[in-house]
């Protein structure tokens, strides 16, 4: 073994050599030195720490050449002097061990000599200085990992005479190009591998970092172990029909993997796969999979959903996936083809499933009967949904229909028992005959702006439905459509609907209220009301806007209405005079009633305020002289001056607990009024309060004696009122 200098810096007669500061030689002649290098006697054995020096200064830039017999004592990481960048193989070594020079960080040149025949697994892994090498036409085997993770390596030259092996600027290869060995120009974002290559070899890609993009043709077989370990920048991959093997840690550590598609002619996916892939959110594994290795997911906390077939053996998952990440079977266009009866025998309670991407329509009888199915994701693709495409699907909880579907005909969701919501799109025009009829826990559901038809009998025995709202595209309605909806208390109907079919209505038990537009046809509805409910008429916010007279003649014609949602203000004296005005709803949203909005409503016999409402003005309900009933907000702070003055109809009123003020002529000659229940939070009561309420014989006061005794009350708040205080009142 001989250490060799590509120049002496300085010239000196004398050159010394130590090895790790135990062994020293001096006196050797310079230009055997040079020419030859100096020998190393056989009893040193360690070369961390070589000094060379002449009489004048130390040496550097060391080219060792290796003995024959130290190839064979194991890794050399830990014994080669930092110094040394250029390393000789002696002639007669006939293969380089396994992992021999890994992590050998400053070695920038290899000089390999042709007597080696093979360089065992990871020879030179980690070397990150490394930039070329030379393999010699008596190569004949290099194992995987040879070169792996050589950051710098950037040309890998091959003996044209080599019958093994080959290279181009990206790679080296088996001499046919049917394996790539080695990737190594990692410069390069993307990659498309030769249409020769079957295999891919393990460690091929490891750590190519900016590698963002790779195409790999339908050929290849085999992904072989840790093949795209670490590349950080590959954001997805393909992977080609010809594929049958992935190996253990192939994607390990993608941490820009977001999503895979793997083909179904893949049985193995080895341990750890995809372990470490931090970014991966979905991953498709077809049926054709046999075999799973541990902890293929290890560390991917951003899975979401394992796509699989439906006759994937999700056993093989047991105990891989992540918490947080969800398996969806996916049906695809031959899974469909193959009819309901193939599906009821297929399809379990408890998975979720997904109709593929490129399927357009959901036929007839699809999924008929199908009374495992609990959860399906239907995607943009599909256009149309058949005839009892869903039906007697009593397990399917929830479902949402894309945007792209135009058509869904009769019956499509019809005895869907379980469904609670679906989400219709904007597109669909028509809802069809007993489209959700007998969906039985369907509870809210919202008819899109494009619809104009609603088929017969299409919402009946929706038992737990309990309003709804028809758009003003809507132009017809046929015949049952909301039968049997005993849950039902309010429906609003647009002015744009002509005709109304028989039964609409019937046995709709609870159904309270029917908010029709001002301009509606109430004709249509004749003898299809049912007797518990009323019809009301739309107030809008530009009705308020137009002022007391036209609200006059307004509830003239319309004696039984509704304040439109999204109103937030009753103003002063709105319905100041309404004589014909018998029932109105306010809607939650509203906050605040002004002075005087109901005075001298002298037909409307009661009324609820929401409890959005924080503030009622002065003289807000005087003079209702029929008001038999009121519900207060409960967050009202004050009972306004004369806000119920000459109520001579109310009987009981409860103040809420959120008032702390009753004002001054608050219930002035409300004769008729036999009890109130006042809270402790009162803490003032202000003048003629309960003046002339004669038949008052009871004030239940929520607080003790001594908390009445402490409320402020003004000169006659009681005057003419003979009421008992009741104290430490309990509703």
């Amino acid at each position: 073994m001989k250490i060799s200098f590509k120049k002496l810096k300085t010239a000196g007669d004398n050159i010394r050599v130590s090895f790790d500061n135990k062994n020293t030689f001096e006196n050797f002649d310079k230009n055997t030195a040079l020419a030859d290098g100096i020998p190393v006697p056989n009893e040193c054995t360690d070369f961390s720490n070589i000094v060379v020096k002449t009489d004048k200064s130390e040496i550097t830039d060391l080219v060792y050449e290796i003995p024959v017999e130290l190839l064979d004592s194991g890794n050399l990481s830990a014994k080669l002097d930092s110094r040394i960048k250029k390393l000789r193989i002696p002639d007669g070594a006939t293969s380089i061990g396994m992992a021999k020079f890994q992590n050998c960080s400053s070695l920038t040149d290899v000089e390999i000599p042709s007597s080696v025949t093979r360089i065992y697994l990871a020879a030179f892994y980690g070397c990150s200085s490394l930039i070329s090498i030379k393999i010699p036409d008596s190569v004949t085997s290099i194992d995987g990992a040879a070169f792996a993770k050589c950051s710098n390596l950037t040309n890998i030259i091959v003996s044209r005479n080599n019958e093994y092996y080959s290279a181009d600027k990206y790679a080296l290869y088996d001499k046919n190009k049917t394996k790539i060995i080695q990737f190594y120009n990692r410069s390069t974002d993307n990659f498309t591998i030769p249409n020769s290559v079957t295999l891919i070899g393990p460690y091929a890609f490891q750590y190519c970092s900016n590698l963002t993009s790779i195409n790999i043709p339908n050929g290849v077989t085999t992904i072989g172990e840790y093949t795209f370990s670490n590349c950080i920048s590959l954001t997805s991959i393909g992977i080609p029909n010809s594929v049958t093997y992935i190996g253990r840690g192939a994607f390990q550590n993608c941490s820009g993997l977001t999503s895979i598609n793997m083909s179904d002619s893949v049985t193995s996916i080895n341990g750890g796969a995809f372990a470490g892939c931090i970014d991966l959110t979905s991953i498709t594994i077809p049926d054709s999979v046999t075999s799973i290795g541990e902890s293929v997911f290890d560390n991917c906390p951003n899975l979401k959903s394992i796509i699989v077939g439906l006759k994937f053996d999700q056993l093989l998952l047991e105990g891989k996936i992540p918490s947080n990440a969800q398996i969806i079977v996916q049906i695809t266009q031959e899974d469909l083809d193959k009819g309901s009866d193939y599906l009821r025998e297929l399809i379990q309670t408890s998975r979720t499933y997904k109709i593929a991407d490129d399927v357009t329509s959901i036929g007839d009888d699809t999924f008929n009967g199908c009374s495992n199915l609990a959860s399906i994701n239907i995607p943009e693709s599909v256009t149309f949904i058949g005839d009892c495409a869903f039906m007697g699907c009593s397990s399917l909880t929830s479902i949402s229909i894309p945007n792209s579907v135009t058509f869904i005909k009769r019956n499509a969701f019809n005895s869907c028992s379980s469904l609670t919501s679906i989400d219709i799109p904007d597109s669909v025009t028509s809802i069809n005959a007993g489209t959700f009829a007998g969906c039985s826990s369907l509870t809210s559901i919202e008819i899109p702006n494009g619809v104009t038809f609603i088929g017969e009998c299409a919402f009946s025995e929706c038992y737990s439905l309990t309003n709804i709202n028809i758009p003003s595209s809507v132009t017809s309605i046929a015949y049952g459509v909301f039968e049997y909806c005993s849950g039902l208390t309010n429906i609003t109907i647009p002015e744009s609907v002509t005709s109304i079919g028989d039964s609409i209505f019937n046995n709709c038990s609870n159904l309270k209220s029917i908010i029709v537009d001002p301009n509606f046809d109430q004709t249509l509805l004749e003898g299809k009301v049912p007797s518990g409910a009323q019809i009301m008429v739309l107030i809008t916010q530009e009705d308020l806007d137009k002022g007391n007279n036209y609200l006059q003649e307004f509830t003239q014609a319309h004696p039984v209405c509704k304040i439109a949602d999204g109103v937030t203000s009753i103003g002063e004296a709105a319905f100041w005079g309404c004589r014909s005005l018998t029932s109105i709803t306010i809607p939650e949203g509203v906050t605040s009633i002004d002075e005087q909005a109901f005075s001298y409503c002298s037909s409307l016999t009661n009324i609820e305020i929401p409890d959005t409402v924080t503030s009622i003005g002065n003289l807000a309900f005087a003079d209702c002289n029929r008001l038999t009933n009121i519900k207060l907000s409960n967050n009202i702070t004050f009972i306004s001056n004369n806000a119920f003055e000459h109520c001579s109809s109310l009987t009981n009123i409860t103040i809420p607990n959120s008032a702390i003020f009753i004002g001054n002529n608050a219930f002035r000659n409300c004769n008729s009024l036999t009890s109130i229940i006042i809270p402790e939070s009162i803490n003032i009561i202000g003048r003629y309060a309960f003046i002339n309420c004669s038949s008052l014989t009871s004030i239940n006061y929520m607080g003790t004696e001594e908390q009445w005794n402490n409320i402020t009350k003004d000169d006659g708040w009681n005057s003419g009122c003979p009421a008992v205080i009741n104290y430490n009142y309990v509703e």
